[in-house]
């Protein structure tokens, strides 16, 4: 089962790597059919994609938040439409009361699936997007820049001491012990950048 606190941050924030349990499943159901393979391969592009937050809600409604009109509604048509022997002539060989047996079944996954699949839970997540609360106040790290609760000791991104900075953002000042001269130029960088973004955001 994933880590409930989540993956550890990655350097400049990037998409990190699919998580064990999520490349399991696509392991074990790559090679059964170039259909599923397609499938997976979906799946594979969606949890690697940089997505904006926009892109997310709509993501989230189509996989399992739209009664009607999602993947989950899909894959469960599907199930029901092999699993019938006047669609799926594979099956026509088989015992008349197997065929209904199996047709039967296939159309209760379906219906199970539109009547209780939990959309709520997709619903509620996507809101919950849309309206996020006031962020919490940050505090900058000296080395990469990134945004940390106001109380960091150690930065969440590139994992550096807070305490191996001074008081004062002038690299000529101080710094971490483990900065090259060329990252400190990058820094440099980045902190003139941040400034000059924050001097030109609307008040």
């Amino acid at each position: 089962m994933s880590d409930p606190m989540g993956p550890v941050h990655t350097a400049g924030n990037a998409v990190p790597p699919i998580d064990p349990e999520l490349a399991g499943v696509i392991e074990d159901t790559t090679g059964v059919h170039a259909g599923i393979d397609l499938i997976t391969q979906g799946i594979e592009l969606l949890a690697l994609d940089r997505l904006t937050t926009d892109r997310t809600q709509t993501v989230l409604a189509t996989l399992a938040g739209s009664e009607g009109a999602d993947i989950i509604t899909a894959l469960a048509l599907l199930v029901a439409r092999l699993a019938d022997s006047d669609s799926n002539p594979s099956l026509r060989g088989l015992p008349h009361p197997t065929q209904r047996t199996v047709r039967q079944l296939g159309e209760q996954h379906a219906y199970l699936t539109a009547a209780t699949a939990p959309r709520a839970a997709v619903a509620d997540a996507i809101g919950h997007i849309d309206t996020p609360n006031d962020p919490a106040p940050t505090a900058t790290c000296q080395h990469c820049g990134a945004d940390n609760p106001t109380d960091f000791t150690t930065c969440g991104y590139c994992h550096h001491r807070r305490d191996w900075y001074p008081a004062t953002s002038d690299l000529a000042e101080g710094g971490c012990p483990a900065m090259t001269e060329d990252e400190k130029k990058e820094l440099s960088k980045k902190l003139a950048k941040k400034n000059d973004d924050t001097a030109k955001r609307p008040r």
